[in-house]
């Protein structure tokens, strides 16, 4: 028997043959040995304070409990990779068990995570957390920034090839090269190709395959998205250029959109400094150049990037607050193999 099979059957018996698991719900979120998940989904009969609605105290505990016995399996399992038979899996007790409960138990699910400090002969320490929060794996997230990344640099340049030339066919000027770059990004944002690179990474790194590979509707639905979001860039481009003085019409709107997109795709895709920084405010004062005079394209691109940095940090704040607000507990609990392993069997 393999290790995807032992753990295929571990899954099952913590499903399926302990009743209180059954009762609560619990279901394995992932079998990850660095950091192995439980989910459940919260019900009447698991609400300690009906006023709020929240979970009860006496559940958090229990469920975390579980999450270290699983943990501590899927380690013993990892480190002696014995072939386990069903309902014969090694035996642990729990010897003591501390709970901090730093935020009420609110939400429609939550995901128990368990984590081996220390595994011995005789004696383990893991340390486990309940959170509300979406729990995305590591992978998942790496693969949906790439994906991220690699869509809105393809649709801004795309929009800068179609909308700088709005402005005359030397609009572009220095940045020509931009529209030799746009078929390149989209060969590799494809989803075929992305898929492949992505599983190639991920198999370097020994790490689980994806969930589910990107969909061509996905990619498409992610595209459209991403074009929407470079019209609103280009809208406060526009925005800040019509109170400088500029003629504003549709015309200016458009060619702020492409020369924004274009400049911000300069600005990644030439790795000076962080951000882009200077790169892409040089960028966007020539793009501009051909619909208004040079000083006032340097402060709406200099307004713009203070702007821009402002947004930045009040949306970093703000993921912060809300990442602190869904973490539940810190616990760490002790667990032993029981008197009939003697040892980890």
């Amino acid at each position: 028997m393999d290790a995807k099979t032992a753990e295929a059957k571990l899954r099952h018996v913590f499903e399926n043959a302990v009743p209180f698991n059954k009762v609560v719900g619990m279901k394995v979120e992932s079998v990850d040995p660095n950091a192995p998940k439980l989910r459940f989904d919260i019900w009447p009969e698991l609400i300690g304070n009906a006023r709020k609605q929240i979970l009860h105290g006496g559940v958090i505990s229990a469920v975390l409990d579980v999450a270290a016995g699983f943990a501590i399996h899927l380690a013993v399992l990892r480190k002696k990779f014995e072939e386990p038979q069903d309902g014969h899996f090694p035996t642990i007790g729990t010897i003591n068990l501390h709970i901090d409960y730093l935020r009420p138990g609110r939400g429609n699910y939550f995901i128990a995570t368990g984590r081996v400090v220390r595994l011995g002969n005789r004696v383990a320490v893991a340390q486990m957390e309940l959170g509300r929060d979406y729990e995305v794996p590591q992978r998942v997230s790496g693969a949906a920034v790439v994906a991220t990344l690699l869509i809105s640099v393809g649709a801004g340049l795309l929009t800068a090839v179609v909308l700088v030339p709005l402005a005359g066919l030397g609009a572009l000027g220095r940045y020509w090269w931009v529209v030799l770059a746009l078929p390149l990004v989209a060969l590799v944002a494809s989803p075929p190709v992305l898929n492949r690179l992505l599983g190639l990474a991920l198999r370097l790194a020994r790490r689980d395959p994806l969930p589910r590979p990107l969909s061509l509707t996905g990619a498409a639905r992610s595209i459209g998205w991403a074009l929407a979001a470079w019209l609103c860039y280009g809208l406060q481009v526009w925005l800040l250029a019509r109170r400088l003085g500029v003629p504003g019409d549709l015309r200016l709107l458009l060619h702020s959109t492409g020369a924004f997109a274009g400049a911000w795709c300069v600005g990644f895709l030439l790795v000076v400094a962080p951000a882009g920084a200077g790169v892409r405010e040089a960028a966007l004062i020539l793009l501009l150049g051909s619909t208004m005079s040079r000083p006032q394209a340097t402060v709406v691109a200099v307004v713009s990037r203070l702007l821009f940095t402002l947004a930045d940090l009040g949306w970093g704040g703000v993921a912060a607050l809300a990442a602190r607000r869904g973490r539940l507990t810190r616990p760490r609990s002790g667990g032993r193999p029981g008197r009939r392993a003697g040892r980890w069997p």
